[in-house]
């Protein structure tokens, strides 16, 4: 979904930051006498949504990572991102035999419409740029975007707003990604 609201995820990351000055201030009053431990923790985030194998999905094989929140602004109006094939753990290229197919598409045909005045719009583009040419997706049906797999694991994306808004307010369109087995179980 879009929205020109404040990302949620930066206003979480500040308050965990904060959580840990707070744990960082109650380590800093232990005394250089007095015998210490540390323990390490890892702050990770990742702005993207994963899908899970659709052949079984309770145990997958592989993941399909897709763009999270895009949140356009005046003096943000572009994003690369991609969707990409990753081995269960989200972290490693995926490398076994299966292979998954990738469409999406847009609710509203991508436009973005004013929450409190639908017919005001604002439009944007989602452009396949692992196609040569680059193509610009269109409609609220399916768009075909490929196959993904061990040796083809990566479809490279750009979110482009073309309009402006001619009023002030949120705009919002939903994207939806839909992964489906070109294997088989």
């Amino acid at each position: 979904m879009f929205t020109m609201f404040v990302n949620k995820k930066i206003v979480g990351l500040s308050m965990l930051a904060l959580m840990g000055g707070n744990v960082l201030a109650t380590v800093s009053t232990v005394s250089a006498d007095e015998t210490s431990q540390k323990s390490d923790t890892t702050v990770t985030y990742r702005s993207n949504n994963d899908i899970p194998d659709p052949d079984n999905p309770d145990n997958p094989e592989y993941v399909i990572s897709t763009p999270g929140n895009i949140t356009f602004t005046d003096d943000h109006k572009e994003y690369d991102r991609s969707v990409h094939m990753y081995k269960p753990d989200g972290k490693e290229d995926y490398d076994g035999d299966k292979k998954a197919n990738i469409s999406v598409k847009s609710s509203n045909g991508f436009q973005l419409k004013n929450v409190k005045d639908e017919k005001d719009t604002v439009s944007y583009k989602l452009i396949d740029l692992s196609k040569t040419p680059a193509v610009a997706l269109t409609g609220t049906s399916e768009n075909d975007l490929g196959q993904l797999s061990k040796t083809a694991n990566d479809i490279k994306l750009r979110y482009q707003l073309t309009g402006q808004a001619k009023s002030a307010g949120v705009y919002q369109d939903t994207v939806t990604y839909t992964v489906s087995s070109a294997t088989g179980k």
